[in-house]
């Protein structure tokens, strides 16, 4: 099968999504193209290690203007390179990530002598688009053949938005069952976090892009009310975006010696194993691979209690669930799970590991798409 993914960049859970999902389906023998737009903006780039992946694995990766703007000349312009790769490589399925690349997808699929279907996967809905264009990419979503919702919180928050494509259905992203690459032991903060640990310091971890939408503000207003009784803490921010915001508020609060910021970390998923536990505050998610991860590292969990990480997290029985917003509630979670014993760590952690094996391994996201993709083939005949 000839496969194109279509998106805008490469980069946070929906990036490493498109490249896992491209490099498997290259490993089972299919033939697979990744198209997305060239000139980045801040906020909105490729991520070197994803690019590098895919490269290493011989996956053709085409840049063009623009799978991303609202511009209908750039728009265009990426259609009509689209359309000669269809032609060319005799592609038979466009699987698009977001609004945008789908409709670049429709045009350029326009006017050939074979219908090649096009299947959009919702990795979440942005917080910052305008209602027109809401509107607009509910009107795309209903245009396309099949819609895949990554969580049921997405499906029912696509329907309540106004979609009413028939063919919309759940799949889960998945990830590998195991780490497999080693990582840079000599990292500098890698070394840090392993200091601390050797001198007793807990270790609250989150990973993800810093800003509004992940909400790490609420973790360190919740870290300042955690009494000096409960044992030295460190909270741990890996990711890039408004670090300055986060180390302002720390500062305000005196708590700027209780966290620690990393940046970008390629391989962000090794640290789960320095933690103590992963916390997620989000106000908007998908489905949060970082808590996934945690999963598969056997790591107690903590996340705010929206769509998406609720899925992904039974409260008291595979990790621990908040109102979102609630930093005193957060910092309750936060206190007891300092205090549990570790027979009750590991039940939860068990309990957590073994859903993960279930419902979000890498291989069961694989089958699922090829079953997907064999599917609409046949409602083309």
């Amino acid at each position: 099968m000839n496969i194109l993914m279509c998106t805008t960049f490469l980069h946070g859970g929906a990036g490493k999504v498109v490249c896992d999902l491209s490099c498997s389906l290259l490993n089972r023998g299919h033939k697979v193209f990744v198209f997305a737009s060239k000139t980045t903006y801040p906020g909105y780039e490729h991520y070197e290690k994803y690019l590098e992946d895919l490269r290493r694995q011989h996956v053709s990766i085409i840049l063009c203007d623009s799978t991303f703007k609202r511009d209908i000349y750039q728009n265009i312009n990426a259609s009509m390179a689209l359309r000669q790769l269809l032609i060319k490589e005799d592609i038979d399925v466009i699987h698009s990530h977001a609004a945008v690349p789908s409709m670049v997808a429709m045009i350029a699929r326009s006017g050939l002598n074979r219908y090649i279907p096009i299947l959009q996967t919702m990795h979440g809905w942005g917080m910052n688009k305008t209602m027109e264009q809401e509107k607009m990419d509910v009107f795309l979503l209903d245009c396309v053949d099949q819609v895949i919702a990554v969580s049921k919180g997405d499906y029912i928050l696509l329907r309540s938005l106004g979609v009413q494509n028939p063919n919309m259905r759940v799949l889960y992203n998945g990830i590998c069952e195991c780490l497999n690459c080693e990582y840079e032991y000599d990292d500098p903060d890698w070394q840090k976090l392993i200091s601390l640990r050797q001198s007793g310091v807990k270790i609250i971890g989150c990973i993800g892009t810093i800003g509004k939408r992940k909400n790490q503000a609420l973790l360190v207003d919740a870290l300042n009310k955690i009494p000096s009784d409960c044992g030295k803490i460190m909270a741990v921010f890996i990711g890039e975006g408004d670090i300055e915001m986060l180390r302002q508020l720390a500062d305000e609060l005196g708590i700027r010696g209780s966290v620690v910021f990393t940046g970008y970390k390629k391989e962000a998923s090794h640290f789960l194993k320095l933690m103590d536990m992963l916390v997620l505050p989000s106000v908007s998610e998908g489905l949060p691979l970082s808590l996934v991860e945690g999963m598969r590292e056997k790591v107690i969990r903590v996340g705010s209690n929206i769509p998406g990480i609720n899925e992904v997290i039974a409260d008291g029985e595979t990790g621990f669930l908040f109102p979102s917003g609630d930093a005193d509630s957060l910092a309750r979670v936060l206190i007891h799970v300092l205090e549990m014993d570790d027979a009750e760590k590991k039940r939860i952690i068990d309990k957590a590991y073994a859903d993960f094996k279930a419902r979000f391994t890498l291989d069961k996201m694989i089958s699922c798409h090829l079953d997907l993709y064999n599917e609409m083939l046949n409602r083309r005949i």
